[in-house]
């Protein structure tokens, strides 16, 4: 769900023109042919894959699945539907086709629409497999199907969330002027706020979790996050449903919010060692900070690839999109993995039980028959995770070689946040002298553009709304222009200053003043 989200975003940023003979599969203004094959493709692509599965069994007169056909289908599910997806985003434009056929009116309507079907999908992938490999139940099928897509809503919710603000500050230009005015920070930095400090609160839901009850293992757990320092009012019990999971997890950046999960299906296959090795491993991230460190480098990537798309000629934004999205994949992934392994180490000492994390990962390898040489993007494999910790507890050397890595891959990142952070505030900081007017043309262009937008909306128009937007565009318009007539009487920006001018006159009724408007735009288009 991750790389599908990054594939929006990306998407939003860079679109390139469909090849013409996609014309003929996405016709232009039509949703329902995308909106079908996004949520049908992958799940008969799979049906597809089982039936041939169940055809070949049938004739070598052997059982129907086997363990290693589940694990094929987990592996070929995300390409299929990130294919798909990917598909849908640049050869039919799904994004931009449901935001210009849907009202303005509808915030947040066209992002709803366009993660929706992929979340339908999901879901009727993952009901296949259990249908298939686990019992044919109409209930639980339901069950899976709906319980796989509310286990997405985490990341969907937040994005959809983001597009409606956005939405919102573009069809009202104004109320987000009032919003810059008022709030000390830029409002994208707010809704990542926002988000953050919601996400706990969301990601309970999600789960369908619960507060632990009181007892043995809740006081056990509760000592152990006091003895290492974490503040925690209550862990949570993860309630994984028609897919049983043992894992465990920790969100939340600050103790005030910050929650800890873990699986029902953990609690009943494992034992009082092993839940509290496991538990400390959840707390160590908490400790150690390493939320807050995977946060600063996701921020760092995610910011140098907005400023960078802003500086770089247009031919040059795809190669460069895709250098900085794989450099931020591995390092990410290389940052991430060394955090679990000192999330190993920090647990085996909470517990003052050596090896009991590695017990609990030779237990997990047996429960989900988990391959103890592969590792994963941001988890290392589990036997080189059992290796490390005991080369740290026996190896002096090596100790001393994990803890000299450890220190130069958090001084990278301090780095990394601080040249980021530095550039960030330089640009929202630093003054401009005599460059205001780029700022009120473009609030001017804004207004105007919210106000097109409405009018779209015939039927539904409020007439004094769209007079507030023009008269809005109409003065910060003339701001700008009074300031560059000064400052530079012969730049190319007046004459798209005053066709903006004259638009806002001439949709207003002035027509004398909007062919005025149109003349001084004529002259100094000469210039």
């Amino acid at each position: 769900m991750i790389i599908a989200l990054l594939l929006w975003l990306a998407a939003e940023v860079f679109t390139p023109a469909p090849p013409d003979w996609s014309a003929g599969w996405f016709p232009p203004g039509h949703l329902l042919i995308p909106l079908l094959i996004l949520i049908l493709a992958p799940a008969l692509v799979l049906l597809a894959y089982l039936m041939l599965v169940k055809l070949v069994q049938s004739v070598r007169g052997q059982q129907d699945f086997t363990g290693s056909h589940y694990q094929y289908y987990l592996r070929i599910q995300p390409p299929v539907l990130l294919l798909t997806w990917a598909t849908m985003l640049w050869l039919a434009h799904w994004y931009d086709q449901a935001e210009s056929l849907l009202p303005v009116s509808g915030i947040a309507a066209a992002a709803a629409i366009t993660i929706l079907p992929l979340l339908v999908a999901f879901g009727l992938c993952a009901a296949l497999r259990f249908w298939f490999f686990a019992g044919r139940s109409p209930r639980l099928f339901l069950a899976a199907f709906l319980g796989e897509i509310r286990s997405h809503l985490t990341l969907a919710i937040p994005l959809v969330v983001v597009h409606a603000i956005g939405d919102w500050t573009r069809v009202n230009p104004d109320h987000g002027v009032w919003l810059e005015q008022h709030i000390p920070v830029p409002i994208e930095v707010l809704m990542i706020l926002m988000v953050l400090l919601l996400a706990p609160a969301l990601l309970t839901w999600t789960l369908n979790a619960h507060p632990m009850p009181e007892g043995a293992m809740r006081d056990r757990l509760m000592n152990l996050a006091k003895k290492s320092g974490v503040v925690l009012r209550q862990p949570y019990i993860w309630r994984t449903g028609w897919q049983p999971t043992a894992t465990a997890m920790v969100a939340g950046l600050f103790s005030f919010h910050r929650r800890f999960f873990i699986t029902d299906y953990f609690l009943q296959v494992m034992d009082a060692d092993e839940v509290d090795s496991a538990f400390a491993h959840e707390l160590a991230h908490a400790r150690l900070h390493h939320v807050l460190y995977l946060l600063g480098v996701t921020g760092s990537f995610y910011y140098m690839l907005i400023s960078s798309l802003d500086t770089i000629d247009s031919f040059a934004i795809p190669a460069i999109s895709i250098l900085i999205t794989m450099t931020f994949w591995i390092f990410f992934g290389r940052i991430s993995r060394h955090l679990e392994h000192q999330a190993d180490i920090f647990s085996d000492e909470l517990t003052e039980n050596p090896g009991s994390i590695g017990r609990t990962l030779t237990r997990l390898i047996e429960i989900h028959s988990m391959n103890p040489k592969r590792r994963g993007w941001r988890h290392p494999a589990p036997h080189h995770r059992i290796e490390v910790v005991k080369r740290y507890q026996q190896d002096p050397q090596f100790k001393e070689k994990f803890d000299r890595h450890h220190t130069r891959l958090m001084v990278l990142i301090g780095l990394l946040c601080v040249l980021m952070t530095g550039e960030f505030l330089s640009q929202q900081l630093s003054a401009h002298p005599g460059e205001e007017w780029k700022e009120h043309l473009a609030r001017g262009h804004s207004f105007l553009a919210a106000a097109q937008l409405r009018r779209q909306e015939t039927p539904s128009s409020n007439p004094r709304r769209q007079n507030e937007l023009l008269n809005g565009a109409e003065l910060w318009l003339q701001q700008g222009i009074q300031q560059l007539l000064v400052d530079d009487p012969t730049h190319p920006g007046l004459s798209l200053a005053y066709h903006a001018l004259a638009s806002a006159c001439r949709q207003q009724g002035r027509f004398e003043e909007a062919d005025s408007f149109s003349a001084l735009a004529e002259a100094h288009s000469v210039w």
